[in-house]
């Protein structure tokens, strides 16, 4: 209900609530132990602005749970003031990086993560780089971020 919200988005909320749907067990389903907070924290406080508009952060490697908690940080990363769209780059430990982008609806990550192999939406996007470290995989992130912006796709 945040971004691109349509008729078809409510249409489908009232479908899944006459389905029985209950927000409140939602709410309990993204609810996070402490551990996992701190390392949501740790990403957070790693976030490195690129362009004045975008956040790219890498996350601690050893979380439970790493795919739901990877995409809750790049929602989150969205609600600084001014940043239009998040980057999270996970190691999986298995010589795989995966990337969780989010766009506020002003960016395309869906582009900036095809130019990586990767794909999405427009909003929504994800990456798996294999062989690179985390940090080579921040500075791939920017070169497409660059080609993104110098081709004028915004």
């Amino acid at each position: 209900f945040m971004y691109k919200t349509g008729v078809k988005t409510f249409e489908a909320a009232a479908y899944l609530k006459k389905c029985g749907a209950d927000n409140i067990r939602v709410k309990f389903l993204f609810q996070n132990d402490i551990d996992s907070f701190r390392k949501k924290a740790e990403a957070m406080k790693k976030a490195e602005v690129y362009k004045d508009k975008i956040v790219i952060t890498i996350c601690p490697t050893d979380i439970s749970n790493p795919y739901a908690l990877v995409a809750q940080i790049a929602d989150e990363l969205l609600n600084i003031t001014g940043i239009e769209a998040s980057f999270v780059v996970y190691d999986t430990g298995e010589g795989v990086c995966n990337v969780s982008a989010r766009s506020d609806g002003n960016i395309n990550v869906q582009i900036i993560a095809e130019g990586l192999g990767g794909g999405g939406h427009f909003t929504a996007a994800g990456i798996q780089l294999k062989d690179l470290k985390p940090s080579e995989v921040v500075k791939e992130i920017k070169k497409s971020i660059d080609n993104y912006l110098e081709e004028g796709k915004e």
